[in-house]
């Protein structure tokens, strides 16, 4: 209601300026009244995706009620048979002493079963989220790039950034351009930020062979590229070289047809692997004793 006035009002300045102002105060009554309307299609963009991302939210709300709820029943139905096998078994004379024991350990296992799967639901939900949050911070911090040249997504509990060739390199050079630099820039300041993660780094090739003196084949000029980068990150921005790995794929690995120019541009990439420590990711796995 507020922004309703204001722009009234720097109309009305802006109306009056014509007979009684001189233009100087004239065009800057109008400059205003452009900034606040470029500030309330800002705010109105803010809104939307304000709203898409709580719609998001309540969405896993509800998946994550519906399991919680889902594993509450199968817990209680787990308790009352316990309650009613004991209850049988008091009853049987004939179950002689050593038996019983037995029992007794057997039902005690399954109750701490019944918990160690509850921490384990738990230890992958956290490491669920830690994931969303890091894919989260590297699209905010990769966002002025084009989709063609940047694509960013989650597989098998990892966050893969799969960078274009042309936006790194000149053709057939494991030579890093400035404009790679900068994207490397922005790739080292999430991965410094969490420490708990690994970096693996692969170049990717199309199939047609490599025509330079220094490059041997497709193997070797993946590997160069991933090399290259790992070095940039170590060397320039200070990444713990013991959390990278360095990796050649060649042609082997193709997202598009080489067929086609746009199958084998898909194909010709450099892709920045994160993910959980391996032991890290096992201790999730296994719960505490």
């Amino acid at each position: 209601m507020q922004y309703a006035k204001n722009i009234l009002i720097l109309i009305g300045i802006a109306t009056l300026a014509t007979s009684c102002v001189s233009k100087k105060k004239y065009d800057m009554a109008i400059e205003e009244l452009d900034g606040l309307r470029i500030e309330r299609a800002r705010l109105v963009t803010d809104l939307s995706n304000c709203e898409t991302s709580l719609d998001s939210s309540k969405a896993s709300i509800s998946v994550l009620t519906e399991e919680n709820v889902t594993l509450t029943e199968d817990l209680n139905y787990c308790e009352s048979s316990n309650e009613i096998l004991i209850d049988r078994m008091a009853d049987l004379s004939v179950i002689t002493s050593e038996g019983s024991q037995r029992i007794s350990e057997a039902i005690e296992k399954l109750y701490i079963m019944n918990d160690s799967i509850g921490e384990l639901v738990e230890n992958i939900n956290m490491k669920d989220s830690m994931i969303a949050n890091l894919e989260g911070n590297i699209r905010r911090s990769l966002d002025d790039l084009s989709d063609e040249d940047i694509n960013i997504e989650v597989r098998g509990g990892a966050v893969f950034i799969s960078i274009s060739d042309k936006l790194l390199y000149t053709s057939g050079s494991a030579n890093l351009l400035p404009q790679g630099e900068k994207v490397m820039e922005k790739i080292a300041l999430i991965i410094n930020d969490h420490k708990d993660f690994e970096v693996m780094i692969e170049g990717h090739t199309d199939n047609r062979p490599i025509a330079g003196y220094c490059m041997k084949d497709n193997w070797d000029l993946s590997a160069q590229r991933a090399i290259a980068v790992v070095r940039t990150l170590q060397e320039n921005y200070e990444v713990d070289p013991a959390r990278m790995i360095a990796g050649a794929r060649a042609e082997y690995q193709p997202k598009g047809d080489n067929e086609t120019a746009e199958g084998r541009s898909a194909n010709r990439r450099t892709e920045v692997v994160i993910l959980p420590k391996l032991d890290q990711f096992y201790d999730l796995m296994i719960p505490n004793e």
